[in-house]
């Protein structure tokens, strides 16, 4: 048999249309979209438990019509600052420590306070970055899942009857069909997809606390460290000081050699502590540029002195409401839960049929009544074991799931109550060292400083009561930083900052 270009122009145009459609079809690149703006951070409010059905539009995308409907590349990476001309043609600005590194991230900081490290974390830390991505992933779950499937086209022809020496009429058939499921089953794919793009929306705010936590305490660790220097140089001056007073006194000979000795052994010893300072500096400045993704060895502006206090705490029962409220792990564990609601009421539509409605165009047959028919086609869901397991299987994920559940909320409250306790415990030490210990241990000094110079009182009494003064600067710094560690614990505990902030005294 031969097909000519006669023979070709026997061909109805229906099915020449659909021969062109068929054979254009195939590996097109498709545009993509770029976007490089991270997405906004979810918003952290209260959540309603009663109320699982969260707002669609607050974590899918934009709906894309049908021109836009290309694929895109999400790009979590800040796109590098451009500036304009007159910005390039200005000199760059130098910041009075020449030492800190070329990124310019704190050119414009003298001091840096926890506030602004966790912002600055925030916005550099890959993980919560990748969290994003995550919860984009996630968002774009939905249209995909309410999406119906793409209508069928086919398309049969008998080559031969469109041959010249044919003696039938040209044969050939087309017919479109479209699956629909059964009702209630796109809309449980929707909200099972809906549930997990809100549960994943939650961990980016529960990654955001912990990096807040990591930062506070990093900044914490930082301001210790810096005040254990400081501290440690003023140890050594005082001690070269004492050491001098002993040397005079031993040359005019109104004190024993061993007072000398005394006190180059005390300043030896303040100088290894020195080292002790510098090892814990350097590990502080290290922690903080790792969390800033930025070299280790990278210099930092000095720590600020304000510190985040809390001038009074509710009580624990309240800070325990609060943080089942406002945890958004605990959100997120709730919605994974409608989740496998979700799951569980497709499974129960799995018993039900798929119906598939098509329309068809027959020319095989030779009365023109018979040529045009519509019809409808469904699966047999017979097997009803498979379907039944689905259930099942559903159930036994809701029960360990809200297992689970109960699980974190009883983890939840004991750590409220814990980091409530260390909280207050802390602060009291705070206060006991800032308005008595201290108070007696500089009231010691002095007056073993004058028995010392009027002779009445030994030189080791004096380096004993000058050591226990810097011992108790030490443990209420530690005591301080102690303090900044468990509000932050109790913020991440609480799922919210306590939003207080006041002058911290240092001595």
């Amino acid at each position: 048999m031969q097909v000519t270009a006669q023979s070709l122009g026997r061909l109805p145009i229906p099915l020449l249309l659909a021969a062109v459609v068929l054979s254009s079809s195939g590996c097109q690149t498709a545009r993509r979209k770029t976007m490089t703006s991270v997405p906004a951070r979810p918003s952290q409010g209260k959540i309603n438990r009663s109320d699982q059905q969260s707002d669609i539009s607050k974590v899918q995308p934009a709906g894309h019509t049908d021109d836009e409907a290309r694929p895109e590349v999400i790009s979590t990476i800040p796109p590098t600052p451009t500036r304009d001309d007159d910005s390039v043609r200005e000199a760059p600005r130098r910041h009075p420590n020449p030492e800190l590194p070329t990124d310019d991230l704190f050119v414009t900081l003298d001091v840096l306070d926890a506030l602004t490290l966790a912002r600055l974390v925030e916005q550099r830390n890959s993980s919560l970055q990748a969290m994003y991505a995550s919860w984009q992933a996630a968002a774009a779950r939905y249209p995909q899942e309410i999406a119906l499937d793409d209508p069928m086209l086919d398309v049969m022809m008998a080559p031969a009857s469109f041959a010249g020496n044919s003696n039938v009429q040209s044969s050939w058939a087309l017919q479109g069909s479209q699956k629909l499921p059964w009702k209630g089953k796109r809309e449980a794919r929707g909200n099972m997809a809906s549930q997990n793009a809100q549960a994943a929306a939650l961990d980016v705010e529960d990654t955001r606390l912990q990096l807040t936590l990591a930062s506070r305490v990093a900044f914490a660790d930082y301001l210790l460290a810096q005040r254990t220097q400081e501290l440690n140089s003023t140890e050594i001056k005082l001690l070269t000081e004492l050491k001098a007073v002993a040397l005079t006194r031993y040359e005019t000979n109104q004190t024993p050699q061993q007072d000398v000795l005394q006190a180059e052994v005390d300043l030896s010893e303040a100088r290894r502590r020195g080292v002790e300072a510098t090892r814990a500096h350097r590990v502080a400045v290290a922690r903080i540029n790792t969390l800033l993704q930025r070299p280790p060895r990278s210099p930092l502006p000095p720590p600020s002195e304000t510190d985040a206090t809390a001038e009074s705490l509710p009580d624990d029962d309240d800070l325990a409401a609060r943080a089942l409220q406002q945890r958004p792990d605990l959100s997120a564990r709730s919605a994974r839960i409608a989740a496998e609601q979700a799951a569980y009421c497709l499974a129960l539509r799995e018993f039900y049929p798929d119906i598939e409605v098509y329309g068809r165009y027959d020319r095989f047959w030779f009365d023109r009544e018979q040529q045009g028919s519509v019809g409808i086609k469904l699966n047999l869901p017979i097997q009803r074991d498979r379907r039944r397991a689905a259930v099942e299987e559903a159930l036994a994920k809701i029960a360990r799931m809200r297992a689970e559940y109960e699980s974190d909320v009883a983890k939840i409250q004991f750590d409220v109550q814990a980091a409530s306790a260390r909280v207050q415990e802390s602060r009291r030490t705070t206060e006991l060292y800032s308005t008595e210990i201290l108070k007696a241990a500089e009231q010691n000094v002095a007056s073993a400083r004058a028995g010392y110079e009027a002779g009445s009182v030994s030189f080791l009494t004096l380096v004993s009561a000058q050591r226990q003064l810097i011992d108790a600067r030490q443990r209420m710094n530690e005591a301080q930083a102690e303090y900044q560690r468990q509000l932050a614990e109790l913020e991440r505990a609480i799922g919210a900052p306590l939003d207080v902030e006041t002058p911290f005294t240092h001595e």
